[in-house]
């Protein structure tokens, strides 16, 4: 019997497993073996995809969500030949711009001052939902993770993303079969971004979660894990 593909799971910015958990029982119930990529203590994104796929064998199907999308990019760049499969959630494949370079400046000096709790509450989780069935307890749920990673996660985490590249060149690249996701209202990552991937690779569906923000895995749990059930079955 053939081995399926390992599901490796990149979370967003300060989310952990529990960002998937509706997606990862529907995938180890479809048989797939499914790998959490941790990302509290990276430091690159390149150096956090590398460090995920030490942790898993053979071949792979990387599923990234926002900051975990970027993850799964470099991943795509790193290992070509394990790829199987790749899917990139509402997803940014540029560097920061001035204003969100200068943003997360001032986020780093939160993560130094002990405030990012604040942070987080007051103007960075307020962007990620669309006003939806599950805007609350999504809300809530991010709060509660941002809490438990701590504010060197966020230091960690913010650092790398004001350190990445360029991913369309990478992207351009990619041969494997490849799912972009775009949550219908998704502010922080809006169409340009996700047209500017869908170019980079031709090959590429792309599909949109209705009445959802940034965030679809957690804003639109069932409609979510349907497509990529669907998706990835039918690989």
């Amino acid at each position: 019997m053939t081995k399926l593909p390992t599901c490796l799971l990149f979370p967003g910015f300060m989310c952990d497993e529990r960002g998937f958990r509706h997606q990862a029982l529907a995938l180890s119930s479809a048989g797939f073996p499914v790998h959490h990529a941790r990302t509290e203590n990276i430091h690159s994104v390149k150096g956090a995809a590398l460090d995920a796929l030490t942790q898993t064998e053979g071949p792979i199907i990387a599923i990234g969500l926002s900051m975990g999308a970027i993850l799964a990019m470099e991943v795509a760049k790193a290992a070509p030949e394990r790829l199987a499969g790749l899917i990139l959630m509402d997803c940014n494949p540029w560097p920061d711009n001035t204003k969100a370079a200068q943003a997360r400046q001032r986020h780093l000096a939160a993560a130094k001052n002990g405030t990012i709790d604040a942070l987080m509450a007051d103007e960075i989780i307020p962007t990620y939902c669309h006003n939806g069935p599950y805007r609350k307890r999504t809300e809530a749920l991010c709060r509660q993770m941002a809490q438990d990673m701590g504010s060197t996660a966020f230091a960690n985490q913010t650092r790398a993303l004001v350190s990445r590249g360029d991913q369309i060149d990478g992207l351009r690249k990619v041969t494997a079969p490849t799912l972009v996701i775009m949550g219908k209202h998704d502010a922080v990552c809006p169409m340009d971004r996700h047209e500017a991937v869908i170019r980079a690779i031709p090959h590429s569906q792309f599909a949109v979660i209705s009445d959802s923000g940034h965030l679809p895995t957690l804003e639109q749990p069932d409609q979510t894990t349907e497509l990529l059930i669907a998706w990835i079955t039918g690989l």
